[in-house]
């Protein structure tokens, strides 16, 4: 139940904002679990009333579910250990199952888990490692799910298409499955001619990239310029991070595109993150593009073009945040996908192969609009994966998926940070006010409930720190 996101009115809200766990697309999922709790496996009028729209599975699918069921548990495989895959896996085992639990596997090719968006404290040495990339085993102790660290190199379907097998690298076997889901992820889009000049920030490899390159320009001391390229939500807590871990020996500018912070997003969300920027001394460069950056001397020279005229800037430090690039999927062609997009139906299974399904970066659901490249977008679809898997194999409808906007939570600093509530973003809860916000909610969302404790306990704990007077 906790899983499922008991929460209401504005705590839901809070503690869904940018991270997922929606009240309405969600609440379809787990109101369609409650009725399986309680028994409801009849009509198609009392789904209905419990799911609303939704989906039939093949008579195929179905009918080669129930075989399989009946003779071993069904076999599913989740390859890629990020938000998507790792929720959809967790999802997966806590659903009531009718029969045997199914065998759950979920593969990736590092031994941890990443909470991306608190690897802005983690560089800021707010958060201890184990909080933002604890070990897949650890997280997965209390489950029946099993763990292998591994890259995916290819899939072999059987010749009925029903089922196959995930080939590993390092010279491990095959992972048979039943019951197939690819959640691949994206990396950050930097020009080839451009990745010895710049440094990324999607990774906790990134991360600790980042936090040695820090300690060697404040040991050198002197004033240290940094450059960030692109001021989308990356961008933008990047900058307030670093404007506070440098202090007055920083000067940290942003460079994009667009004529203003946050183009894209509502006014107030706007207000709320110019004002804290500028009172950090964040300098914001609109209507500039990068054409090359060159490395001189230990410095770095930025080349852009603004208003048509070819200009530059010096920094010491420069940070590409400009989009995402899908991850290369190797045996995308296998299932007759291409390489870098994968399509699906509404219901997140692969186009022509009813027991594969994707979520995350990776996927474009037919009938919708391009979705974000974010947490918030790979919870969701975790939840809807897991269901319409499980319906499958149950003889229940599946549900078409629907993202929701929930808004966006944003880290701008040690003590500050932008909350907006909902997709509109006219509610903004700004400030440390906000701060303390953004982190309870993230410790909730945790992928089980000792990480939630955990994280809650330490956070707890640094604010008591910071609240209480000293004796």
């Amino acid at each position: 139940a906790r899983r499922a996101g008991p929460f209401s009115g504005l705590a839901m809200a809070m503690a869904t904002a940018g991270t997922g766990l929606p009240p309405g697309a969600v609440g379809r999922p787990v109101r369609a679990i409650g009725a399986a709790v309680r028994g409801r496996r009849g009509s198609r009028s009392s789904t209905a009333r419990t799911t609303g729209r939704y989906c039939r599975c093949s008579a195929e699918v179905r009918n080669a579910a129930t075989q399989a069921q009946a003779s071993a548990p069904p076999k599913i495989c989740v390859v890629g250990g990020g938000f998507g895959g790792l929720y959809t896996a967790l999802k997966l085992d806590a659903l009531p199952w009718p029969a045997a639990k199914p065998d759950i596997t979920l593969i990736d090719k590092a031994e941890v888990f990443t909470f991306k968006p608190l690897l802005y404290e983690f560089v800021a040495e707010d958060i201890p490692e184990s909080d933002v990339s604890p070990p897949f085993q650890e997280l997965l102790a209390r489950t029946s799910v099993s763990f292998l660290c591994a890259g995916a190199t290819g899939i072999q379907l059987d010749p009925e298409g029903c089922k196959g097998a995930v080939q590993l690298d390092k010279g491990l076997p095959p992972v048979r499955f039943d019951w197939l889901v690819l959640s691949c992820g994206a990396e950050s889009g930097v020009p080839s001619s451009l990745r010895d000049s710049v440094l990324t920030f999607n990774t906790k490899a990134d991360a600790l990239q980042l936090k040695q390159k820090l300690k060697d320009l404040k040991a050198r001391g002197g004033r240290v310029n940094v450059c960030i390229v692109g001021g989308g939500y990356n961008g933008i807590e990047l900058s307030a991070m670093l404007a506070d871990e440098l202090g007055d020996q920083g000067h940290v500018q942003i460079i994009d595109s667009g004529a203003q912070v946050l183009d894209f997003a509502s006014r107030q969300e706007r207000r709320s993150v110019q004002g804290i920027l500028s009172s950090k001394g964040v300098m914001f460069a609109g209507g500039r593009r990068v054409s090359d950056i060159r490395e001189l001397d230990g410095q770095y020279e930025v080349l852009f073009t603004e208003a048509g005229q070819a200009a530059s800037l010096c920094a010491d430090l420069v940070l590409w945040t400009c989009g995402n690039t899908r991850n290369v999927v190797p045996f995308a062609e296998e299932l007759g996908q291409e390489a870098t997009e994968m399509q699906a139906d509404a219901t997140l299974a692969l186009k022509g192969q009813s027991n594969i399904f994707a979520v995350g970066d990776m996927v474009r659901v037919e009938g919708a609009e391009a979705l974000p490249a974010n947490a918030q977008v790979a919870f969701q679809q975790a939840d809807y994966a897991a269901w319409n898997i499980f319906a499958s194999i149950s003889g229940r409808p599946l549900l078409p998926f629907r993202y929701q906007n929930l808004g966006v939570m944003m880290s701008l600093g040690k003590s500050d940070a932008a909350v907006s509530l909902g997709g509109s973003g006219d509610i903004v809860i700004g400030g440390p006010v906000g701060a303390v916000l953004r982190r309870l909610a993230y410790a909730y969302r945790m992928p089980t409930i000792d990480q939630a404790v955990q994280v809650g306990a330490n956070y707890l704990q640094q604010l008591a720190r910071i609240v209480l007077p000293r004796r």
